[in-house]
């Protein structure tokens, strides 16, 4: 109801909780990365540019842009995801131009469905294909890597983890700081 007027008239608070968010978003960043390595799973940033900048920044490998919102040829280039979603032939045409500058990305073949736990790639696994990479949800807390690990995944997602805005934050408190989040006024 005030968020107009404080952002307004109180530069120096929001100024201060954008700088307090963004401390409590590197220290969960950091904190998955390292539950990430003590149970073997790569955590890579997935989703939106702007997000997988911030995430890089803190240390974690751009994993998987794209399937959320198709990115730009320059994003793209410029993080160096292991992954990209396209989807069209404009975004497949801009993937094979990488390919052909010596760039090897990975082009998902296969998504989650209902009632589909790590069974794709297991179907995959038993058909010969090797290195393949499974991609556990974002919508849990570090506290999951050693059972999500054990289930076959072998990349986890920060999602909703870097926020600590899950809803497993309302039965109990885990590792990561609940920050919120971002709000844009305008």
């Amino acid at each position: 109801m005030f968020l107009d007027t404080i952002c307004r008239r109180n530069r120096f608070l929001m100024e201060g909780a954008i700088a307090l968010r963004r401390q409590a978003v590197r220290a969960n960043a950091r904190h998955l990365r390292a539950a990430g390595d003590r149970h073997g799973l790569s955590v890579l940033s997935h989703g939106q540019a702007d997000r997988a900048r911030g995430t890089d920044r803190a240390g974690m490998r751009t994993g998987n842009i794209g399937h959320l919102v198709q990115i730009s040829q320059a994003d793209a280039a410029a993080l160096e995801p292991e992954c990209r979603t396209v989807i069209g032939d404009e975004k497949a045409a801009e993937a094979v131009a990488v390919a052909r500058r010596g760039r090897t990305q990975v082009l998902p073949a296969c998504t989650h469905a209902p009632g589909d736990l790590f069974s794709k790639s297991q179907r995959l696994d038993a058909a010969g294909r090797r290195d393949l990479r499974v991609n556990a949800p974002g919508a849990n807390s570090a506290v999951m890597f050693e059972a999500l690990a054990a289930a076959g995944a072998t990349q986890v997602e920060p999602g909703h983890r870097l926020t600590g805005t899950t809803a497993l934050r309302a039965c109990e408190d885990l590792p990561e700081l609940p920050v919120g989040r971002s709000v844009r006024t305008g």
